[in-house]
């Protein structure tokens, strides 16, 4: 088996230490495992731009890759954090609020759960930091070998959020 690969996009900008301490939690959990960043610089909050971002992704990265993205605008809310795998074999982890929309579009969800168990989250987990505490955290726990499964409980495809969204297509005689 390949060393984990974890693929990373957030918010948060690169302007500050944010994105390092999520990287230094997951390499504290996962000390294996390779992060690559897909982008820190989605407008903050937009759920949209970010889920356009990750549109791709899934289809570039091996099936081993574990997925990680973050845009929060409702942290400390009740919004849940998820982890799904696609059709692939990768594994997605991320706030359910219409993030993975476009990352699921060509690559279909087959399993989804429900982020609950503490040993998976850095304790205790604060209001303002769910992308480290929750997302990152989960993500690296994955990477270090954790079954999906034992994230939390297993989630129906139905409750993953998905952004209302067109497909291009192209006009006649165009």
């Amino acid at each position: 088996m390949p060393r984990p690969l974890i693929a990373f996009l957030s918010d948060i900008g690169s302007h500050d230490e944010a994105h390092s301490l999520c990287k230094g939690l997951i390499h504290s959990v996962a000390p294996e495992a390779t992060i690559t960043d897909i982008t820190h610089q989605v407008t903050p909050f937009d759920v949209r731009e970010g889920s356009l971002y990750l549109a791709d992704v899934p289809d570039s990265y091996p099936a081993w890759t574990i997925i990680t993205a973050y845009v929060y605008p409702e942290t400390g809310t009740s919004t849940r954090t998820i982890v799904v795998r696609n059709q692939k074999g990768q594994l997605l982890v991320a706030p359910n609020n219409g993030l993975l929309t476009h990352a699921l579009a060509d690559i279909p969800a087959v399993e989804a759960w429900e982020v609950t168990s503490p040993y998976v989250m850095k304790q205790p987990v604060t209001p303002t930091w769910y992308g480290k505490d929750v997302v990152a955290a989960a993500a690296a726990h994955l990477a270090a070998g954790t079954a999906p499964e034992s994230v939390g409980p297993a989630l129906p495809l139905d409750d993953i959020v998905l952004l209302p969204h067109g497909k291009a297509a192209a006009l006649p005689g165009g």
